[in-house]
């Protein structure tokens, strides 16, 4: 509840309402932002009580519905969506993971986030 609530603060916080300042160039890659909030139902949105969702909803790209991978956990299920691979084919089966070989690994582990030995497909933002 407490990252449901932190992250509706920060998308209200981030929307200006404004269109942006200047225009991106021929020459500059595209940007991809993927919402997700684990829970969150397709149906939710359009009840009046996210006008900030709804507009990202609105103007942006949407899953009217998906196909949790499993384990059902927030990073393995990320991974998925960003490289089209299943857990058993990326490698990332936790939040956090412990590696015989590699050690740890934590999303909060800037360090480690970092290492490409960590990553087991291409995500789209590549591709």
């Amino acid at each position: 509840m407490r990252r449901l609530l932190a992250f509706l603060l920060l998308a209200t916080a981030c929307s200006s309402g404004g269109p942006p300042a200047t225009r991106p160039g021929p020459s500059d890659p595209p940007v991809i932002i993927l919402v997700s909030i684990d829970g969150f139902r397709p149906d939710y949105l359009g009840r009046g009580v996210t006008p900030t969702l709804d507009s990202l909803a609105r103007v942006g790209v949407r899953a009217e519905w998906m196909e949790p991978s499993f384990p059902s956990k927030t990073f393995p299920n990320h991974y998925t969506i960003v490289t089209g691979l299943r857990p058993d084919h990326h490698g990332i089966i936790a939040n956090n993971i412990r590696d015989s070989v590699l050690g740890s690994f934590s999303m909060s582990n800037r360090a480690a986030v970092q290492e490409a030995r960590w990553w087991g497909g291409e995500p789209v933002w590549v591709a």
